[in-house]
């Protein structure tokens, strides 16, 4: 027997749900921007959670003018919000556009959905849209653009007989600040303290074969008491590198776990501390003229979000192929930023007895007489190589502006084979000219502080 009762109890009830689900994914698509241009993720989350808080609010007690207060408050709390850090500030040329599009896509949202049967609709297609994406996704999937890109450089590294060996599995153990140092010493009296991003990292070869490890094997044979520590974070460059070097938080000691014992310590009097860099640098002074690389030179959410669905999923992978085309134009503010970056860290370093190494880096396309196999790598990057051998040259001038920076393009020039797996990253045979290289510089600046 049906119960007309029952049904009407069971019709209200799935309106409901729905009426919230539709909500929550409005308010989802609402939070996209603010997460993403987030410089306090915390706050950030703050806006469109107000937005589904207002649809539950308004759907129930809504009232004649309730439109006109609701898009005002969301207004005036978006502006308080970014007004407190929740968005930063951005470059000059960018900061009202963004700031104002900000501001105004919840409101905006809002009064595009006030009625919960275009909410509703909305959110459907945005279902749909995802689950067409999915598909898409799949479907590509079994073409495998990705595939195709990475057997492309497998090839490439086959081809040449001077191109180098990738490692199988290297031994990768990181540490809180960086990535473990082999053969560091138990008493020192000298600290030297590497600072790069995925070149000194070095992901690509065991802990052992890293620059600061081969580096600390040259100075415990030569006899010195030297520490040398690799600081390095992969995709990092000086701008990003500050807030490890300048983290307040005094010495601490690591009471469990695989560094126990071990010894972390602020800069302090008597270190060195080393910037090998240049490509990330140069890397992030370089644009197409799209907006997601706009966004992703200005905003670390965007630009960690963007990088994983371009490397992670082969419909990103395609998207990004289409929109990067045409010509790179240089970002002076990601120049000038990278400047005062380098002036901050001096101060820093300075002001606490440390003394600031800047070194520009060499890479695949510095060397004078590039093999064939690096010529090739050069070719198959299209217009890239061309824009760096725009921009490297502005970063010498910057970084060669401080006393003791040194240059470190050319140190490849004399090896008959290649270490370069890509244009930047090298193999142990490319760390071990760059250990060198660290040596003969630093162990002048070592004895003289002996």
């Amino acid at each position: 027997m049906i119960d007309p009762e029952n049904d009407e109890v069971s019709v209200r009830s799935i309106s409901r749900s729905m009426n919230l689900l539709s909500a929550f994914i409005v308010a989802l698509i609402g939070a996209i921007p603010w997460v993403l241009l987030a410089s306090l993720i915390n706050l950030a989350v703050l806006a469109p959670l107000s937005l589904f808080i207002v649809y539950l609010i308004c759907d129930k007690y809504a009232f004649k003018y309730s439109s006109i207060l609701v898009t005002l408050g969301l207004i005036t709390y978006g502006s308080l919000l970014i007004k407190n850090g929740a968005i930063p500030e951005g470059s000059a040329s960018y900061r009202s556009l963004i700031r104002l599009a900000i501001v105004l896509i919840l409101p905006v949202l809002y009064l595009c959905t006030r009625n919960q049967k275009i909410r509703k609709v909305v959110a459907v297609n945005t279902l749909v849209l995802i689950v067409g994406l999915f598909v898409a996704e799949g479907t590509l999937r079994v073409i495998s653009p990705i595939k195709i890109e990475q057997d492309k450089w497998s090839e490439l590294l086959s081809s040449f007989a001077e191109a180098p060996k990738p490692e199988v599995k290297p031994v990768i153990s990181e540490m809180p600040y960086g990535r473990l140092t082999t053969d560091q010493p138990k008493i020192y009296d000298h600290r030297i303290l590497f600072y790069g991003g995925s070149t000194t990292f070095g992901r690509e070869v065991s802990d052992k074969d890293t620059y600061p490890s081969q580096t600390q094997r040259l100075f415990t044979a030569a006899g010195k008491k030297v520490l040398v520590e690799n600081r390095g974070v992969i995709g990092a460059a000086a701008v990003h590198l500050i807030p490890g070097l300048m983290a307040e938080l005094g010495d601490s000691q690591f009471a469990a776990g695989p560094f126990k014992g071990h010894m972390q310590q602020r800069v302090i009097n008597g270190d060195i501390v080393v910037f090998y860099i240049g490509v990330n640098e140069a890397k992030n002074a370089l644009f197409f003229r799209n907006p997601i690389a706009r966004l992703s030179g200005r905003f670390t959410y965007f630009e960690n979000t963007s990088n994983w669905i371009f490397k992670n999923t082969n419909l990103g992978y395609v998207l990004n192929n289409l929109l990067g085309v045409g010509q790179f134009s240089v970002d002076e503010n990601s120049l000038s930023e990278s400047s005062d970056a380098l002036i901050q860290i001096n101060e820093f370093v300075s002001s606490r007895g440390g003394r600031f190494i800047p070194i520009l880096q060499g890479h695949a396309l510095t060397r004078s007489d590039p093999l064939d196999y690096e010529s090739a790598i050069k070719e198959s990057m299209g217009n890239f190589p061309d824009a760096i051998e725009l921009v490297y040259p502005r970063l010498a001038e910057m970084i060669f502006s401080f006393e003791h920076s040194a240059d470190a393009t050319k140190i490849f020039d004399n090896l008959n084979t290649s270490p370069f797996f890509d244009w930047c990253h090298t193999d142990k045979l490319g760390n071990k000219v760059i250990s060198e290289f660290m040596f003969n510089l630093l162990q002048p600046l070592i004895a003289k502080a002996s």
